[in-house]
């Protein structure tokens, strides 16, 4: 075996090709099945950032980076691999908006960001924690634990929607 399964229902190649199904099945080859529960996107409630946003002084306390994390996905969009690259040379002064510049992103395009706003800059630079990026605790934490902390925060404010920072 080359590890690959391929198409199983390949009528040459396929595990069941000696399978003969009724031609009334015909029509649902090659078709794709529909994944259930999932519908049509619906966006957080009010109530549920709020349940959120209520939380964050003792966030900010026990877990800061985890803090500066949400700030910056609800403040600017941000995607969770995004905000663990952030650098503080990707954000721009106040002449430029305090514009975020990120080369390294999801579809591996630039994307500028002008969002972030002088009150956010400054409220996380109060918190700086490491020379070069935004997010501190050293990559070992921005790769394997600032994703767990934030969504553990947010599974304690009772949310149980399948993501976290994203859907800020």
């Amino acid at each position: 075996s080359n590890g690959k399964t391929g198409d199983l229902m390949d009528p040459n190649d396929g595990a069941y090709k000696d399978l003969k199904l009724p031609e009334t099945l015909n029509e649902f080859k090659g078709k794709k099945t529909p994944n259930p529960g999932k519908g049509k996107y619906k966006a957080p409630s009010r109530v549920e950032i709020l349940d959120l946003i209520h939380g964050l002084p003792e966030l900010h306390k026990t877990h800061p980076e985890a803090y500066k994390a949400f700030k910056i996905a609800y403040g600017t969009g941000l995607r969770c691999n995004e905000i663990r690259s952030l650098k503080w040379e990707d954000i721009g002064d106040e002449t430029e908006n305090y514009k975020i510049t990120l080369e390294e992103t999801k579809n591996g395009n630039e994307r500028v960001n002008e969002y972030l706003g002088e009150r956010l800059f400054l409220e996380l630079w109060k918190m700086k924690s490491d020379p070069v990026y935004v997010i501190g605790g050293g990559p070992e934490y921005r790769r394997h634990h600032l994703g767990k902390d934030v969504a553990a925060y947010f599974r304690s404010k009772g949310w149980t929607r399948n993501q976290c920072l994203h859907e800020l």
